[in-house]
């Protein structure tokens, strides 16, 4: 007979085995954040057992995103596993459900995955965020500031040895992003997530920044520098695709075309890619559903305030079996509540919530909205897509 319960200590060595066995990795070193040495994650995991043995798990990581003056409370699904021999028993959608059932009682107003579109939108959940992805070429470097080495570019990566004094810098620059969630004492285990590596870039002798760089050299999720001119950029991408991780590079060993990530919510960063890219693509981050609808849009249109300036009005939202939420923003004061008595703007399911205020999608999205004593067709001016984007390193 098959039972359901949370993780204990006395489950960690066999919930990872069944994880790892699962998904073919080694998830203490793609996922140290989590797995890794001396984290206590099995409390966090959603567990079947089968005459005593681990035969499905499922895990939360729970995290705290800062926006402003607020902090909204988020839950990553992952490491969903269950046995081959033991699938189609519906023990999936037992697990999804007690962790959703946790999720609410531990307050978490928006909770996220990655995984396949039409299995998890069983749950509710829909793909959103927007992701910012620009693909560079070295003809994009030729073209501009030519190839030639840049003895004054360094980029080193940040060893556990030098970590004390080297985070120092780094860590105070994230914390300047408009949205962050990761403690110091985690960064640079988080920086590590799916095998990438944590650098720290000097310019002529001067710190410039940081750049989290995966293992193969040809993608960076995460770049943060105290200087976006153009030629800064082009020297560091320059440098970036000139040396691979790990080993010193020359011009016949260059990364031949890179990938730099950047959020929809950093604007500075987004402008300067864009301008110097050979050519870029928009795409949802993850699977997200939202929880608790007034904590999750409030936090949504205070991060929108943090880069743009959206202008005073309202937004009636209806989320069919959810109930109706009204968005406003007046002197620059953001508020969300329920009210079922007020005519919506916005009827939706609860997939397409996201689709229509959270991705890409939004603007195949029709409404009337009313700013001030106005009424007309479309969005609010600067409201919408609500861009909250988790970044790769705060990914389960």
């Amino acid at each position: 007979m098959a039972i359901y319960c949370k993780g204990t200590e006395d489950d960690k060595a066999e919930l990872i085995a069944l994880i790892n066995r699962v998904f073919q990795e080694d998830f203490t070193q793609i996922m140290k954040k989590v797995y890794g040495e001396n984290r206590h994650f099995e409390g966090n995991h959603h567990l079947i057992k089968k005459q005593g043995k681990i035969v499905a798990a499922l895990g939360v990581y729970e995290q705290e995103f800062h926006i402003r003056d607020i902090t909204l409370k988020t839950g990553f699904i992952g490491s969903v596993a269950v046995e081959e021999q033991e699938r189609k028993k519906g023990y999936m959608r037992l697990l999804m459900e007690m962790a959703e059932k946790q999720m609410r009682s531990d307050g978490i107003a928006l909770a996220m995955l990655g995984g396949l579109r039409n299995r998890y939108a069983h749950w509710g959940y829909e793909a959103g965020g927007i992701c910012h992805r620009f693909h560079f070429h070295e003809e994009n470097i030729r073209h501009t500031i030519g190839w030639q080495t840049d003895a004054g570019v360094k980029i080193v990566p940040v060893c556990e040895e030098d970590l004390e004094q080297a985070l120092d810098p780094i860590y105070d620059l994230y914390r300047k992003k408009n949205m962050w969630c990761r403690e110091r004492q985690d960064f640079w285990l988080s920086a590590q997530t799916w095998n990438h590596s944590l650098y720290r870039i000097a310019v002529d002798g001067a710190f410039l920044g940081y750049l989290i760089w995966s293992q193969d050299g040809c993608f960076i999720p995460e770049i943060e520098l105290t200087d976006w001119s153009q030629d800064t950029l082009l020297r560091i991408i320059r440098a970036v695709m000139r040396e691979r991780p790990s080993r010193q590079g020359t011009a016949d060993d260059a990364i031949h075309s890179l990938v730099v990530e950047a959020q929809a919510w950093e604007p500075q960063k987004t402008a300067a890619l864009q301008k110097i890219c050979e050519t870029y693509e928009l795409r949802p981050r993850c699977m997200m559903k939202i929880l608790d609808y007034p904590k999750a849009l409030t936090a949504m249109l205070k991060l929108r305030q943090s880069y743009s300036y959206p202008e005073d009005g309202t937004f009636v939202l209806r989320v069919r079996e959810k109930g109706t939420f009204v968005m406003n923003i007046q002197q620059g004061e953001v508020s969300v509540t329920a009210d079922d008595n007020d005519a919506a703007d916005l009827t939706v399911s609860e997939r397409d919530c996201i689709n229509a205020l959270v991705s890409p999608a939004y603007e195949g999205y029709e409404s009337k909205t009313r700013c001030g004593s106005k009424t007309r067709c479309g969005y609010p001016n600067r409201w919408f897509p609500l861009a909250f984007t988790p970044e790769n390193s705060d990914e389960f």
